[in-house]
């Protein structure tokens, strides 16, 4: 597939001739706005009116129309717009909806002058709306580049009139899904310093290929590849990692079009070294991405519930908590048989057993309290996530573990209740609720990894490198909770021994 067309995040103006797709003979002249995210098209007069007949009215041989404003807005319209740039470029507004309109005293039946913004929009070709499907996709994401490690190539005249390249091998063969995508690494080159007589410069993008989709439309590969693999990406390399670019190719391989989408993101934060991450490529393999996308019933929704806590914007340390520890929660419902600990009947004789112990008029109030009798709580829940990574990749996670689950299970309702004890003061309970933010969250991005099939002896390792969680559990950690995270406090599970 070519390069894309348009530079993720420069806005652009371009005017052409737009139609919706049912009725091409019915075109208007427009401005066509767009960038990474979003696309809309102010027209030179409507593709639709902007009134509904409701009523006809005669009297006394005067006949009379009501009319009312046309419903519009993305829930009723669903637009699909056409148009031909003045380039030649062609260009495709799915999920068209009016967002403006103006209207002159005689442009009633008319329409005025319409704007229409798209849900998403494809660049490259007219596309047969929401239900065409594409077979391949290239897709670019933040910090995808420091994460698979490429380099600059430059050129340059040395004293000798030698050129030097610095290259780094192409990436290894891809891998599958089960389902039989292919996932792969492909690097592109694009000039970062135009050639001149002083030299040039030229620049290595890395990007993910998906080839053989089958037949996926662009909600489902957003759904089943774009998302997935921006979360696992974040995860890695403890950023947030957008999908910045996506080029599609159609089922029939007529055409390729470039996507903008409102979930798309920008490459424009500050760069990170490949030492800096906690899985670099390298520690994860393509067999790794293929084994993540496999993975979504499992792992999808708790994967981005736990990378979304690296976009901090509008987001406190109350709510970063609680959603964590709903993530852990969901994680364990997933990955384990959530079997109950006392069968259906067992648990329906306690709840009437009790029930009966007590003046009819407070029976409901105790198989209320009593509804969730003998089901897996919290604590068994987070008890037993926190056994298995801490067995496998991170000991010492949770200090005192016991205790750790005691001050998660009430920190989980405080912030659910809104309960918060009055006697303590705003910074303890800053203190605490941070380090059980940091210790749910190191919790997640290593179970999640290892779920990739990340080894769980290359995660420790890289665990024990990682500068952000050396620092938060062997320094602050200890200074801000430490009835838990103290060296004479971390006692393992309750057995007696001192955790490493």
């Amino acid at each position: 597939m070519d390069q894309p067309r348009h530079s993720a995040g420069k806005r652009s103006e371009q005017r052409g001739r737009f139609w919706r797709a049912q009725d091409p003979e019915q075109s208007r002249t427009g401005l066509l706005e767009r960038d990474h995210r979003e696309a809309q098209v102010q027209l030179d007069g409507a593709l639709t009116t902007g009134w509904t007949r409701v009523a006809t009215h005669s009297d006394g041989g005067t006949a009379s129309q009501e009319f009312r404003p046309a419903p519009q807005g993305p829930r009723v319209e669903r637009l699909l717009v056409h148009g031909t740039l003045d380039d030649g470029e062609a260009v495709t507004l799915v999920g068209g909806h009016t967002t403006h309109r103006t209207s002159g005293p005689f442009d009633l039946l008319a329409g005025g002058r319409q704007l229409v913004s798209a849900r998403y929009a494809l660049i490259g070709a007219h596309v047969p709306g929401e239900q065409a499907t594409f077979v391949a996709a290239r897709l670019r994401f933040a910090h995808l580049d420091e994460w698979a490690n490429l380099r600059s190539l430059s050129v340059q005249d040395g004293q000798a009139g030698d050129v030097h390249l610095l290259r780094r091998p192409p990436p290894p063969r891809c891998a599958r899904t089960g389902e039989g995508v292919e996932v792969g690494l492909a690097q592109s080159v694009s000039w970062r310093q135009e050639p001149s007589a002083r030299g040039a410069a030229l620049e290595l993008e890395a990007c993910v290929t998906l080839a053989r989709l089958p037949g996926l439309t662009v909600d489902e590969v957003w759904a089943r590849c774009v998302r997935p693999l921006s979360t696992l990406l974040t995860l890695a390399v403890g950023r947030p990692g957008p999908p910045v670019a996506v080029t599609l190719l159609e089922e029939g391989q007529r055409w390729h079009v470039d996507l903008v989408h409102l979930d798309m993101g920008l490459d424009d934060q500050p760069t990170i070294t490949h030492e800096q991450m906690l899985a670099p490529y390298g520690a994860l393999v393509l067999e790794h991405l293929t084994s993540w996308l496999d993975a979504q019933s499992l792992v999808g929704l708790v994967g981005a519930l736990t990378a979304g806590v690296q976009d901090v914007s509008g987001s406190t340390l109350e709510n970063q908590t609680l959603q964590l520890a709903s993530a852990c929660e969901g994680l364990h419902r997933r990955l384990h048989d959530d079997v109950a600990e006392l069968d259906k009947l067992t648990r329906k004789s306690l709840r009437h057993t009790a029930a009966n112990a007590v003046p009819p008029e407070h029976r409901q109030l105790v198989l209320d309290a009593l509804q969730h009798v003998g089901h897996t709580s919290f604590r068994s829940r987070l008890r037993q996530l926190v056994a298995d990574v801490e067995a496998q990749a991170v000991a010492g996670l949770t200090g005192n573990r016991e205790v750790w689950l005691q001050g998660a299970v009430a920190v989980r309702n405080e912030l659910a209740h809104r309960l918060p004890d009055p006697d303590e003061t705003p910074e303890s309970r800053g203190d605490r609720y941070y380090c059980l933010r940091m210790a749910m969250y190191w919790l997640l991005v290593a179970r999640l990894l290892l779920a990739s099939g990340l080894d769980a002896g290359v995660l420790r390792d890289r665990l024990s490198q990682d500068r952000r969680f050396r620092y938060w559990r062997d320094e602050l950690a200890s200074n801000l909770w430490p009835e838990v995270y103290r060296p004479e406090a971390q006692v393992d599970g309750g057995d007696g021994r001192v955790a490493p």
